[in-house]
């Protein structure tokens, strides 16, 4: 009996080599479930599927079933978000966003809610600023992973009056509790700027501008605090925080 053909539509999350020509494709799709599938002669050069199933590719592709995974037949772009992979900044938050989406779902097949959210970060990230849509991304998936940042007071007593960050507290601290916690002082509109950005939903992201503009000493907080809490540490963010 003859397998039957689906179709889906699909964010390309991930790619792997697998045999000489073939690769296995992770990707998420718009139930927000998380699938792994075979890609046949997908790295010849005369492949017809190649572009549209390279990462960071919004695409409708047309499978089977067989054997342990699925099978592409068929692949078409929807989305290349080309102006994205020509800027090599927005290429590289991106990638963080992906491979933190990736693990995120490593150990679970649905998370949900997760498939808009990456759709509408990389739709984003084509005009927004790159280390805003890395800021809000990374702490939008701290607080899925069940350690949101704190930002209504002081993590450890709750004073409302703030002077500092602690990373390993993960969230505001106040002058007392600074003093024996170790803490990273900043300026008021940064703490501003952390608090509209672990607030703001994705469609009201970008007002955080009008707070500052946030720099890549931000990611750089937000990144030890998704990492100390997380245990998850993307090779992207090394290639990032050197660009």
């Amino acid at each position: 009996m003859q397998s039957e053909t689906l179709q889906q539509q699909v964010l390309i999350i991930s790619s792997k080599d697998y045999k000489e020509y073939d690769s296995l494709i992770r990707v998420i799709d718009d139930r927000d479930i998380t699938s792994t599938f075979v890609a046949k002669g997908v790295l010849k050069p005369t492949s017809k599927n190649a572009s549209a199933l390279t990462v960071c590719t919004l695409s409708k592709i047309t499978y089977m079933q067989k054997g342990s995974m699925p099978l592409i037949l068929t692949a078409s772009i929807i989305d290349y978000y080309r102006l994205i992979k020509e800027d090599l900044h927005r290429m590289a938050v991106a990638a963080l966003c992906l491979e933190i989406t990736d693990a995120m779902l490593m150990n679970q097949t649905r998370i949900d809610g997760i498939y808009s959210w990456i759709t509408s970060v990389l739709s984003s990230l084509k005009t927004e600023d790159p280390m805003l849509v890395a800021c809000w991304y990374v702490l939008k998936m701290a607080d899925e992973f069940g350690v949101g940042f704190y930002v209504d007071g002081c993590v450890v007593c709750s004073n409302t009056s703030i002077s500092s960050i602690g990373i390993s507290e993960g969230g505001f601290m106040c002058a007392d509790c600074a003093t024996s916690h170790k803490s990273d002082v900043l300026g008021v509109d940064d703490y501003r700027l952390i608090r509209c950005l672990v607030k703001a939903d994705v469609t009201q992201m970008s007002k955080c501008l009008t707070v500052k503009t946030p720099t890549m000493e931000h990611l750089r907080l937000i990144m030890e605090f998704f990492m100390e809490f997380t245990s998850i540490y993307p090779k992207s963010w090394v290639f990032l925080k050197n660009l």
